[in-house]
């Protein structure tokens, strides 16, 4: 059973970096910040455009508008804010409220990466991995993919532990410590994929309980393989 034809890579999702906490605050004490907010972004202050971007794009005290939000990013953008820049790109590269473009979701990503916005820094990677919007350049993608990872992001670092798995001479421990670092954030697609080194014995000894104790957790995010692994193992 193959490795690779059983795992997605997971893509980007759009950041609400730095509004998180407000993001999580009281509807009414949200809605008066984004007060606030409307007055400074009309006079250009980025992080307030940002601010009604996030707002708009995940229905948080205002209502959900993926225009709205595509037309405050971008103000926050082309004023070199690197989270509006990526969560452009993220919109650009999916298609919302605009149309659909992997050239211009580069160049956004382009523009965050190169500030240090780690996500930003994974996406830009995987577009060089796949030729989208640019030319394929695997060297490029890689060196994306390890700047991201020593920064800490987790799907950069799952990507590394993945080729790690999957070389022509077998699991290597690069990989594996990849895959451990990731395990310690209890991320879904790592422990599947534990899971799925323990039960097949690849770059570990086979050991079918602690297999299924990996896809157990996984399954407990929802991860539909560790379901369907669950079931093939009873």
């Amino acid at each position: 059973m193959s490795l690779q034809n059983n795992l997605k890579f997971p893509m980007g999702e759009p950041s609400a970096e730095d509004w998180d906490g407000v993001l999580e605050g009281e509807e009414a004490t949200y809605k008066e910040l984004l007060e606030v907010a409307q007055k400074v972004a009309k006079h250009g202050d980025a992080t307030a455009q940002y601010f009604l971007g996030a707002a708009h794009y995940f229905g948080k005290g205002a209502e959900a508008d993926r225009k709205q939000a595509f037309e405050w990013y971008f103000k926050a953008a082309t004023q070199g804010l690197a989270q509006a820049q990526y969560n452009l790109g993220v919109m650009y590269e999916r298609g919302e409220a605009c149309t659909q473009s992997f050239e211009k979701a580069f160049l956004w990503y382009e523009k965050a990466a190169t500030q240090g916005f780690s996500k930003a820094q994974h996406n830009l990677a995987a577009l060089y991995e796949a030729g989208l919007g640019t030319p394929e350049d695997g060297q490029k993608a890689a060196q994306w993919f390890e700047e991201a990872a020593r920064q800490g992001d987790i799907r950069a670092q799952y990507r590394l532990a993945l080729v790690g798995l999957k070389g022509e001479e077998g699991a290597t421990l690069q990989g594996v410590q990849w895959l451990k670092k990731v395990l310690e954030q209890n991320f879904a697609p790592a422990q599947y994929t534990m899971g799925f080194l323990l039960e097949h014995g690849v770059g570990m000894q086979q050991n079918m309980e602690e297999a299924r104790r990996f896809y157990e957790e996984a399954a407990l995010s929802g991860l539909p393989q560790a379901k369907a692994a669950l079931e093939r193992l009873k």
